[in-house]
């Protein structure tokens, strides 16, 4: 199971990686608590995350988007 992280920028931004569902699922727990399930908030978060449950890793251990 990959360890879920996240980055706290210089800026104050997070920066968080994207996964399939079971990381995905337990990035939007910790996310919860640091934003004290914000709905708004964790309704955009759901949005980025779910843009990587689809998608099949063909080459290495991470999803990029540009």
């Amino acid at each position: 199971m990959k360890e879920v992280t996240l980055e706290i920028l210089p800026s104050g931004h997070i920066r968080i990686g994207r996964g399939d569902v079971d990381y995905n699922t337990r990035m939007k727990k910790v996310l919860s608590k640091m934003f004290d399930d914000d709905k708004k908030t964790m309704a955009d978060v759901d949005e980025f995350l779910s843009g990587s449950e689809g998608s099949e890793l063909l080459i290495g251990d991470k999803i990029f988007c540009g």
